[in-house]
C-alpha cells in the first residue's frame, strides 16, 4: 500500500482534470484519495488517528482494485464526493492546506470512520483476512462491528464464521458478542462493588468492636 501522499494527490489531480474536461470522474478513487491525503485535516473534525485513516484508505484502494468493495461502501464513497467536494476549488489543490478549502469535512466523516476501522481490523487479523472480509463492509456501522469482532477472535476464526454464517448473521453475531462482553464487564463491576461493600462492612464492624472494647475498658472503675 502506498502510504505517501503522492499517489493520493495524483488521484485528486486526475479527477480535477477529468472534471474540467467534462469527462466522467472516478468518484470512488477520488474519495479514497481525499481521505488518504487529507487524513490529517479530516481527523481534526471526525476524530481518530491520521496514520490509521490513511492506511485504511490505502487498503480500501487495494480492495477496490481486487473487486472486493461492497456496493454499500462504493455508494458511501460517492455520497461523500457529492456532498463534500467543492468542484470549483478542487482543480487548484496542490497540498493538504489547499484541500481543506475544497472539502466539507463532515461529509467524509463516515468514510473516515470506515478507514480507521479497516486499519483496526488489519492490526488484529492481518491484511489478507481483512481483504477477504471487505465485501461485508457496507457502511461505518458494519466496519465498526467487524473491527470489534476482529479484536475478539483471530483472523481464521472470523473468516470461517463469515463463510459459515453469511454476512448478515456474522454481523448479528458480533453484536451479541459485544453485548456479552458488556454484560460480563458489568457483572465484574457489580461483583467488585459487592465485594467492596462487604469488605467495607467488615472493616466497619471491626472498627466498631475495637471502639467498644476501648470504651468498655475506659468505663471500668480504677482500683
Amino acid at each position: 500500500m502506498d502510504l505517501t501522499p503522492v499517489g493520493d494527490l495524483a488521484g485528486i489531480l486526475r479527477a480535477a482534470k477529468e472534471y474540467l474536461a467534462g469527462r466522467p470522474v472516478d468518484e470512488v478513487d477520488l474519495a479514497l484519495s481525499i481521505v488518504g491525503v487529507g487524513a490529517t485535516a479530516l481527523v481534526i473534525v471526525t476524530g481518530g488517528s491520521s496514520a490509521a485513516v490513511k492506511a485504511g484508505a490505502g487498503l480500501a484502494k487495494v480492495a477496490r482494485g481486487m473487486g472486493r468493495l461492497s456496493d454499500g461502501l462504493v455508494a458511501l464513497t460517492r455520497r461523500a464526493v457529492v456532498d463534500g467536494v467543492d468542484w470549483v476549488a478542487l482543480p487548484g489543490v496542490r497540498s493538504v492546506d489547499d484541500l481543506k478549502t475544497a472539502l466539507r469535512a463532515e461529509a467524509f466523516a463516515p468514510l473516515v470512520s470506515v478507514a480507521g476501522d479497516l486499519h483496526r481490523m488489519t492490526g488484529r487479523v492481518g491484511i489478507a483476512h481483512t481483504l477477504h472480509l471487505m465485501p461485508l463492509v457496507e457502511d461505518a456501522n458494519s466496519a465498526r462491528r467487524l473491527a470489534n469482532a476482529a479484536e475478539a477472535m483471530d483472523g481464521p476464526r472470523l473468516v470461517a464464521r463469515a463463510e459459515l454464517l453469511g454476512p448478515a448473521r456474522v454481523l448479528r453475531a458480533t453484536v451479541r458478542l459485544s453485548e456479552m462482553a458488556f454484560g460480563f464487564a458489568a457483572a465484574l463491576l457489580s461483583l467488585a462493588a459487592s465485594l467492596g461493600l462487604a469488605a467495607g462492612g467488615l472493616i466497619q464492624s471491626a472498627v466498631l468492636r475495637q471502639l467498644r472494647r476501648r470504651l468498655s475498658r475506659a468505663d471500668r472503675p480504677r482500683p
